[in-house]
Order: C-alpha cells, then structure tokens, then sequence
C-alpha cells in the first residue's frame, strides 16, 4: 500500500471526474437545503419578534436589531424596564442616536426611562416632558402619603403614650431624592432596664437590617441625642453591610416623633419620624441574633453566592 501511493505520488494524483461531479452536485445540494434551512429560520425568528408584545421586550431581546429599526423610522422611542441600559446606551451611540434616562415615580436604578432617537432635541423635549409628568405623580403621591402618616400618627398619639416600641414612619427627602421614593419603616422595640440598647428592625428602601440604638435605662430619653449602630443588607445586590459608616444618631423628641441622621456608605441622611402604630412584630432576641449574624462570615457567603450565581 506504502508502494503504491509512493507510485501514485510521482505520477501525480489527480480525483476522478466523477468524484468531481458527486462534489459539486453534494455543494449545491447542501447550499439549496441550507438556503431553505434559513429562510425558515429567519421566518421563525421574525413571527417571534412580532409576537412580542412591546418595544422594551423586542429591545431586551435584540437591542441592535431594535435601534437599527429606530435608526431607519426616524422615530423617538420611551423604554421602561430595560435589562442592560448601559449596554443599550453605548449600542445607540456607535449606530448614531442619542440617548438620555430619566427617573420613574418610583426612583431607582430600576425604574428609570430610557429615551432614544436620531433627533436629541426630540429626545431632550421626551424627557423634559416624562420628568414633569413623574414629578406630579410623586408630588400627589407625596401628599397622599404624608395625609396617611399623619392620620395613623394621630390615632396613635391618643390618649398618651410614654414608650417609644412601635412602628415608625421616616422621612428621608435626601435619600428619595437621590435613590427612590418610597416608605421608610422602623419598628422599634420598647425599652427594658435588662438592656443598655433598644433595637429595631429597618427597611430603608435601599438597605435593610437592624439598628442597635444605645439607651442605657429609661430615664430622661426624652430630648436626649441616642448614638446607634446597624447592620444589614444592600436590596439590590444583597451585599452585607457589617462595617464602615454604619452608625447614627437619632433624638425622641416625645414617645411618637424622632428626628435623627443616619450615616452610611451611601450617604448621610437627616430623618424625622413619627410612630403610625404601637404594634411590634419583632422580638429583642430575633433582632440581637439577626445583627450578631451581619458579620465578615456571611458577608463572604452572600459574595460567593452571588458569583456563583452569575
């Protein structure tokens, strides 16, 4: 065998004929088969793209596609709940559109409004106009709310009331303005002389956790500045938060208001509060076990999770 395809070397190998013909026959057949394989790839694919039913979904599924189409309609697009809005921005810029966010009534990293078109004044006068439409909305919702904080504060505030436990209502305008309007709760326990600290569990929109106000007795809190500590987690990415700025301080000014700063990596934010109801849903043991537990331990577990959820 070794001999003979040395002979056939010399001689110079050349394919039959009719291995040629079978070549180029199988080459167009494949082409054909591959031609009719996508066509219907591509008809399958745009049934799928009309049938979503919105622009946000058809530009979290192909941004590019989707801008491309902005792109040749001329056409100025508002998009709530995109998946990757950086992503989005930098696609728009290398096909040449403009494009500009804004925030949503409820603030936030999601709940802001992208706007993208060929024309930036268009762009611009989309944005000029969803800002003030969201800012009327979080006006009526601003003074729906404090009409409904100040109508359980007075329920509350009947018939006296000398213990500070029980859920409180915050204002924090530095906060909402920055990062997103919403509620911010305390839930306060009531002082005992068997602890030097009165705890409380938090939801501070962007934060969650327990705050460890230092008390030491009962007696003369009233006007007297309390330092706290707290711990607990970031909402969006769920990142423990057990050192740095965590800490603050908050004055009662009667058994049913506050006022306070809170300190953190985020900001320093300066609150007023007033209690909404005397019921406590917590327990000083839960809230003592619960900050002991936002320590560098968990704070590597919930890192690891979170890349191994990646």
């Amino acid at each position: 065998m070794k001999q003979i395809l040395a002979d056939a070397l010399l001689k110079g190998l050349q394919v039959p004929d009719n291995l040629n013909i079978l070549e180029q026959n199988l080459i167009r057949l494949y082409c054909a088969i591959d031609a009719e394989f996508q066509a219907a790839l591509a008809e399958a694919e745009e049934r799928k793209w009309n049938a979503l039913p919105s622009d946000v979904h058809r530009a979290n599924r192909d941004p590019e596609r989707f801008l491309r189409q902005v792109l040749s309609d001329n056409s100025v697009k508002v998009l709530r709940g995109l998946d990757h809005r950086a992503l989005f921005h930098q696609t728009a810029e290398r096909l040449g559109l403009f494009s500009h966010s804004t925030d949503g009534v409820r603030g936030g990293y999601n709940d802001r409004i992208l706007v993208v078109g060929r024309d930036r004044n268009q762009v611009w006068q989309e944005i000029n106009r969803i800002a003030a439409d969201v800012q009327a909305q979080v006006r009526v919702t601003q003074v729906a709310r404090r009409r409904q904080v100040g109508g359980m504060h007075r329920v509350v505030t009947q018939g006296g009331d000398a213990d500070v436990g029980g859920t409180w209502q915050l204002e924090m305008p530095e906060l909402t303005s920055v990062y997103q309007d919403g509620d911010i709760i305390w839930t306060i326990t009531s002082p005992t002389t068997e602890s030097p600290y009165v705890w409380a569990s938090f939801d501070l929109l962007i934060l969650e956790g327990v705050v460890r106000i230092d008390w030491y007795g009962q007696a003369e809190w009233i006007g007297h500045e309390k330092k706290f500590k707290w711990k607990g987690t970031e909402t969006g990415e769920g990142v423990i938060q057990y050192d740095g700025r965590n800490e603050g301080t908050v004055t009662f000014t009667s058994a049913n208001t506050c006022r306070g700063v809170w300190r953190s990596d985020y900001g320093t934010f300066p609150f007023i509060g007033h209690k909404v109801s005397r019921e406590i849903d917590v327990s000083v043991r839960k809230l003592e076990n619960e900050f002991d537990g936002y320590n560098e331990a968990a704070y590597e577990y919930a890192r690891v999770a979170r890349w191994r959820g990646r």
